[in-house]
């Protein structure tokens, strides 16, 4: 068996839109449809609902971050995950 060669990359810093779950289910479910996408909201108090995405479907809480990506499709990201692989933008950074 012939072995693979491992190669490296560095992801492109390209501008994303995202919420914060904890702003609400219902605002984040309201934003995810206004872009073209579909959420389902299974808690409203809890804050948990079910966010389709193109690798089938995710449950998504409190805890988690709302990304529209570059091409509009939407993907849920823990924050933890979020806040260490990504560099937050200033208000008017963003169309720099």
């Amino acid at each position: 068996m012939s072995q693979i060669k491992v190669r490296k990359a560095i992801k492109k810093p390209i501008p994303i839109d995202y919420v914060l779950m904890c702003e609400g289910v219902s605002k984040v479910c309201s934003w995810v449809k206004k872009g073209g996408g579909h959420m389902l909201i299974h808690h409203p108090y809890t804050g948990e609902g079910t966010l389709h995405t193109a690798e089938g479907n995710m449950i998504v809480g409190n805890g988690d971050v709302v990304i529209k990506g570059v091409v509009g499709e939407f993907y849920a990201v823990r924050s933890f995950i979020f806040f260490r692989t990504y560099d937050l933008l200033h208000q008017g950074e963003e169309d720099e």
